[in-house]
């Protein structure tokens, strides 16, 4: 069901009632987001090969049972390969979409989501998605993307057919038609 919230926006109630006390997270869960905030920073790359198990332990001050936990977490969430071996240990990956969908489908099921409150999640959802979506290309064509100063006008002599994104800036702009060579 949905309401309106008073100032025009509207809000998406479930039918079922809310958890009463929030689930403290675990040691490992926590581990977890310490080595997702290290492979950030750290500029991991994917296919790279975490620190050994040793000297994690060592320097998260945690268990061998607890660091092997977060790896397993880490593992189901697509983010983490586990080889085995001397060569092997956490090798770090890039989450796919069947990652996230998998984990998705879980807590749908477990919060018995129904296929209607989904329905109903993405009719709220959608106007906004749609009006972001809209606005995003004619703005920073129109105008210049703000971040080499470059505007449209500029490049009006040409008669752009497509448009491809400049290597100098984010924005969107004219690129001039190439013509095939016919063989």
């Amino acid at each position: 069901m949905s309401e309106t919230d008073g100032v025009g926006k509207v809000v998406v109630a479930s039918s079922r009632p809310a958890p009463a006390i929030a689930r403290l997270q675990k040691k490992s869960e926590l581990v977890a987001r310490q080595l997702i905030e290290r492979i950030i920073a750290e500029g991991v790359r994917p296919g790279e090969r975490l620190e050994h198990e040793g000297e994690l332990i060592d320097q998260l001050g945690v268990s061998r049972a607890t660091l092997r936990e977060a790896f397993r977490l880490l593992e189901v969430a697509g983010i983490l390969e586990m080889r085995p071996g001397r060569d092997g240990g956490a090798i770090v990956q890039q989450p796919s979409g069947d990652d996230f969908g998998r984990m998705v489908t879980l807590f749908f099921q477990i919060t018995r989501v129904t296929y209607r409150d989904l329905l109903r999640a993405t009719t709220v959802i959608q106007p906004a998605i749609y009006a972001h979506a809209a606005a995003w290309p004619p703005r920073r064509t129109r105008r210049g993307c703000g971040g080499c100063g470059r505007s449209r006008t500029a490049d009006r002599a040409t008669t752009p057919t497509t448009w491809s994104r400049s290597s100098r800036c984010r924005g969107w702009w004219p690129r001039r038609p190439t013509t095939r060579s016919s063989p």
